[in-house]
């Protein structure tokens, strides 16, 4: 059992820094911007029938700009065995539903690595501040000049979860970079379900990932499913699903 944890432990973290890496409150907004929608929201994970973890989201979506801020946390037999924890946190502009990074910070532990970050960026192009371990060491990274046009992890998974108005809904195409990797977040295709709207989404790899990691996948499909919030036109992520090489994982709101 330890040996299996272990692995579904593995297979969480890709996920959470892949997909997930939902929220702590965010940074305080001026008079100027005032949230116009927020966001509020608890998840449990499982993995192949095992719960796995917890994650939570506080996010603000003002006219002009948004916040947004996460927390994932390993929890079950999985948290005794290795604890995974990841926080992001993000500030930026926005224009209807185009969103544009000012600043982006990361924390994680997975196991036996810790790693921290900060990546800002100058328009629309990200400098990378500070990442420990550096990311100059990883020998497939990309140059973060040539990265312009894509968003952080964090501004990815907000655009994925926040809650939304119907017309915005499945209409998600997003160029990610993590300081040294690109991919792509796709959400698409909105089919009806009595009261809900399930949309698939993809996250591909793009570029910069160690030839074995290309080799061995490059597209991880899941489906998103949508609930009406009880608040005006908005709808709210209900749950998440996609297959890992470890079984059904499968993201429900609280």
């Amino acid at each position: 059992m330890a040996g299996r944890a272990g692995r579904i432990c593995a297979g969480l973290a890709g996920l959470a820094l892949g997909l997930l890496a939902l929220a702590a409150p965010p940074s305080a907004q001026t008079a100027a911007e005032a949230a116009t929608t927020p966001t509020e929201a608890r998840f449990t994970v499982t993995i192949a029938g095992l719960r796995a973890a917890e994650l939570a989201m506080q996010a603000t979506l003002t006219r002009t700009g948004y916040a947004a801020a996460g927390n994932l946390r390993s929890t079950g037999l999985i948290g005794l065995v290795a604890p995974i924890t990841y926080q992001a946190e993000v500030q930026g502009r926005r224009s209807g539903p185009r969103f544009q990074p000012r600043r982006y910070t990361e924390a994680a532990f997975t196991g036996d690595r810790r790693s921290a970050g900060v990546m800002e960026y100058r328009g629309r192009t990200p400098l990378l501040k500070r990442y420990d371990p550096p990311r100059s060491l990883d020998p497939y990274g990309l140059n973060p000049a040539t990265q312009a046009g894509t968003v952080d992890p964090m501004t990815a998974i907000f655009a994925t979860l926040r809650d939304q108005p119907l017309a915005e809904l499945c209409r998600l195409q997003l160029q990610v970079f993590d300081g040294a990797r690109r991919s792509q977040v796709t959400v698409t295709a909105p089919v009806r379900q009595g009261d809900r709207i399930a949309c698939a989404g993809e996250y591909r790899r793009v570029d910069g990932f160690p030839p074995e990691a290309m080799a061995e996948r490059q597209s991880f499909p899941f489906r998103v499913t949508y609930a009406p919030s009880g608040q005006d036109d908005l709808w709210q992520v209900a749950e998440i699903e996609t297959d890992t090489t470890f079984g059904r994982a499968r993201i429900t709101r609280k």
